[in-house]
């Protein structure tokens, strides 16, 4: 089993989309698919509360892929942004306007009292708020994320990687989500 680097994995994205043709919204599609269908494969239980954490990049418009197969069969997940939906990437915001017009689709930006009030419900958390691309210490909102997702998730599904690791070194600089388990794709990391 070979295991890449962060960087490695983005130029093998690149390649895929600049070189292969395959669109990026493609990709993403893909990865969110699957990484519901995981989630389903270790939790199996439709009453389980699910919080999909989102970031900016296109990490969170996985989540918010996966946020509609997890729709789909039956879950009834809440989002949490971390910022705007006009702040979104290209790709995330388009598939969060998929997202937003599906029945029974809740979701929140960070710092919302609503928002964390669904944290009490020790809820299971997809974290999809930071990528392969993320280097150095998670700031402000994704560190105080990671920490109450820490204290009060039931347990974490990691997507291509656990948020506050570094994917070409390994390194911890400050929090990272503690994933019970963790979706790769193409290749792991």
């Amino acid at each position: 089993m070979k295991i890449v680097t962060g960087q490695t994995m983005a130029e093998i994205d690149r390649i895929a989309i600049q070189e292969r043709g395959i669109p990026s919204l493609t990709l993403m599609e893909n990865a969110g698919r699957a990484t519901a269908r995981h989630f389903h494969q270790l939790c199996g239980t439709l009453s389980t509360r699910v919080i999909v954490l989102c970031g900016k990049g296109n990490n969170g418009g996985d989540g918010l892929v996966a946020t509609r197969y997890l729709l789909g069969r039956g879950y009834r997940p809440r989002v949490i942004l971390t910022h705007p939906p006009e702040e979104l990437s290209p790709d995330s915001q388009a598939n969060f306007k998929r997202f937003r017009v599906l029945p029974f689709s809740r979701w929140g930006v960070w710092g919302e009292e609503a928002v964390s009030e669904w944290f009490r419900e020790k809820p299971v958390v997809v974290d999809t708020l930071l990528g392969t691309g993320a280097k150095g210490k998670p700031r402000s909102p994704y560190d105080e994320i990671i920490n109450r997702a820490n204290a009060n998730a039931s347990w974490s599904l990691g997507v291509d990687i656990a948020s506050g690791v570094d994917s070409d070194t390994g390194e911890v600089a400050g929090e990272a989500i503690g994933c019970r388990s963790t979706i790769t794709f193409g290749l792991p990391m």
